[in-house]
């Protein structure tokens, strides 16, 4: 292998790659988890009041603690304080109790509530922003990796080849970037 560095280089683009395309799979699926309010929703903070938890058969999943307008009268004030489990308990961020959250309730029936994040996450939007772009880094990784990018040619006393010369283009003042390609085949005879 002329360079051996090339291998170092796929796997880090690999990597990369494989690191945005999973993130950005997980981050689609927390974006999708927001439809199910079914509206945009008012945006308040809240804790996790109960981990999940199994007893015996039964799974019980996470319950929220946040306040919110009484139902049916969306312009009082957030005095009430609800208990629920949200439309989304297999949120990707870890809900254990204690932990704070941000929540979107539902401005008709603030029973209903999603988890967006937890506090110290980044929303499902900056998540999926941030794996497409190391995905597209890793992407962009990978090719470069089989481009050989060399200086411009010159003679070692500091004459330029003839296709070098001034004024026969921009390649005499910047390196050139080439695809390396296969020898070309052997004769059997030879």
């Amino acid at each position: 292998m002329p360079q051996p560095w090339l291998t170092l280089s796929l796997l880090l683009a690999a990597f990369w790659t494989f690191v945005g395309a999973h993130g950005t799979r997980a981050a689609l699926r927390a974006r999708r988890s927001l439809d199910r309010l079914g509206v945009r929703g008012v945006r308040t903070r809240g804790e996790v009041a109960n981990s999940p938890r199994r007893v015996g058969t039964s799974y019980h999943p996470p319950q929220v603690r946040y306040q919110a307008p009484p139902p049916g009268n969306p312009s009082a004030p957030a005095t009430q304080t609800y208990r629920q489990v949200p439309l989304n308990p297999d949120s990707p961020n870890a809900l254990y109790r204690g932990t704070p959250v941000i929540l979107r309730y539902d401005p008709e029936d603030p029973r209903r509530t999603l988890v967006v994040r937890t506090a110290k996450s980044y929303s499902p939007t900056a998540n999926l922003v941030w794996c497409v772009l190391s995905m597209a880094f890793g992407v962009f990784w990978e090719f470069s990796s089989f481009c050989e990018c060399s200086p411009p040619v010159t003679d070692p006393w500091g004459a330029a080849p003839p296709e070098l010369a001034p004024g026969a283009g921009p390649a005499g003042k910047m390196g050139t970037c080439q695809v390396p390609s296969l020898p070309p085949p052997r004769s059997p005879l030879a």
